[in-house]
């Protein structure tokens, strides 16, 4: 008893050994922004406090979006395919595994022959012409166990790519659900400029065919100072208003089908919603951060650097398959003729297995198959460091966009002002015959000209918001992170709050 109580331990030693010994090295983040206390350049050298950046919509007191926004998360198709997506890295990681643990596996077999008695004595004693034959029964049951010593980290190794293709499936679900509520807002905000767009068309279409009325009833008339150019001005002016008021309706008709795909519906399924909606977003109280945050915040920066760590895992991989590999198994069963004794202390059998393999020569694949992998893992962080650096371009852009908008803010403002008050003017003079209709014509169609960009700059001004919130990251929905303290933006999402 004392010696198979040796034995145990010195195999559990052994196998602890064998585990440890591997070839595996730690990952590391590449080094990628240098100065880790560095200021976006735009941020105007401070950070602005914000409020929590979870479900920032919502600031919006828009119930509209709000609405659109939890039946994006529970209906969007694309989301539920990235969904599934995690499903299947998980259980990949959960596949990989299964091989640290022995393989336990039973076995039952039951089998009845006969071959003929053709000795002369047995067939003497039958008697002439008589057959006879002899039945042979055999009945076993086993119950084995394999376990794979993984002597270099090759197992081990698996497993690391696995848990971070799993940990960077779950940052591109967030990447997914980051751009398609970014999408929806985008559309939303297009909706009600594509509104105002046909709210202004009909109006200058109705004061159009009214002035139109009028040039043309003083031509017909004789009407000094009125002649036929001046009746075809008025009407070219009218059908070209007339034709926007169709160009807009089919725009606002596009942005509603797209909008009922982002919330899985068919198109045509969700009406337009007529409600307010602020044609100039709030002003900005998100947080800018530190470049170096970007790291942690982007989910796709996140991503990005989890496949970089997967391919460093399979270089480990590669190495392993250099050395041997070991097999242990043991098998304990039963074998006899009935079942009535199979199952006793005599019908028991055992056996040990110990199997050493090793690739010795394959032509130079394996050390071929470990250059792969090194090189793949160069090209990996070589993408990763170009993400970084387009990450860092694309808050600068958006945050130097939301300076740069909101001095053209006011000088859009000061030009919608003054048009107004020429086109006024324009009007009473053409009123009291001291201007031409043609150039009264020309002022009130710059004024329209000029009111289509103040709505398409307000549109401008909404998507390079946008723009800001998906360059910055953060945890836009909270599923996956601890929320206690909700006013800490720039918390860092570790992987292990994935799992």
């Amino acid at each position: 008893m004392k010696k198979r109580f040796k034995l145990i331990l010195l195999s559990g030693l052994m196998m602890t050994l064998l585990n440890a010994c591997t070839l595996r090295s730690e990952f590391n983040r590449p080094e990628i922004i240098s100065d880790q206390s560095r200021l976006f350049l735009n941020t105007g050298g401070q950070l602005h406090t914000p409020e929590t950046i979870e479900r920032w919509w919502e600031r919006l007191n828009d119930p509209i979006l709000n609405s659109h926004v939890e039946e994006l998360l529970r209906n969007n198709l694309t989301l539920i395919e990235a969904s599934e997506r995690l499903v299947q890295a998980r259980e990949r990681y959960q596949i990989q595994q299964g091989p640290l643990y022995p393989g336990l596996s039973a076995g039952a077999n039951a089998s009845r022959s006969f071959t003929p008695a053709n000795s002369f004595a047995v067939t003497s004693a039958a008697g002439s012409g008589e057959s006879r034959r002899i039945y042979n029964t055999n009945l076993s049951a086993d119950l084995s166990v394999s376990w794979q010593a993984d002597l270099f980290g090759r197992i081990q190794s698996s497993i690391d790519a696995a848990h971070a293709g799993l940990v960077a499936t779950e940052f591109d679900r967030q990447a997914i659900v980051h751009t398609l509520i970014a999408d929806l807002l985008s559309r939303r905000v297009s909706i009600a400029i594509n509104r105002e767009l046909l709210v202004l068309a009909n109006d200058v279409a109705t004061n159009q065919r009214f002035l139109f009325d009028i040039v043309k009833r003083r031509y017909d008339l004789g009407t000094a100072n009125t002649d036929l150019v001046d009746v075809y001005l008025a009407e070219e002016n009218m059908r070209s208003v007339e034709s926007d008021i169709h160009i807009f309706e089919r725009q606002l008709t596009t942005e509603s089908y797209q909008l009922d795909i982002l919330l899985g519906k068919t198109p045509g399924a969700t009406s337009v919603s007529r409600s307010a909606f602020p044609l100039l977003p709030p002003p900005r109280d998100v947080l800018s951060c530190l470049p170096v945050d970007l790291l942690d915040r982007r989910p796709d920066l996140k991503a990005a650097e989890m496949r970089l760590a997967a391919a460093d895992a399979e270089i480990g991989i590669a190495i392993a398959d250099l050395y041997p590999g070991i097999n242990l198994g043991a098998t304990l069963g039963v074998n006899g003729d009935q079942i009535s004794n199979l199952f006793t202390p005599e019908q028991l059998a055992g056996s040990l297995l110990a199997n050493i393999t090793s690739r010795l020569f394959e032509g130079g694949s394996l050390r071929a198959n470990i250059r792969l992998q090194e090189s793949e893992a160069r090209e990996s962080s070589a993408r990763y460091a170009n993400s970084v650096l387009n990450a860092l371009r694309e808050v600068e852009t958006a945050l130097n966009a939301e300076l740069e908008l909101q001095k053209e803010l006011i000088l859009q403002q000061q030009s919608i002002e003054a048009i107004r008050n020429a086109e006024g003017i324009s009007q009473t003079r053409y009123q009291q015959g001291i201007e031409t209709l043609r150039q009264y014509l020309e002022v009130q169609q710059r004024r329209y000209l000029i009111e289509q960009n103040w709505l398409r700059f307000q549109q401008q001004v909404w998507t390079n918001r946008i723009n800001l919130y998906l360059a910055l990251g953060g945890d836009w929905v909270a599923e996956n992170i601890n929320t206690t303290n909700t006013n800490d933006f720039c918390k860092p999402v570790t992987k292990d709050k994935i799992i």
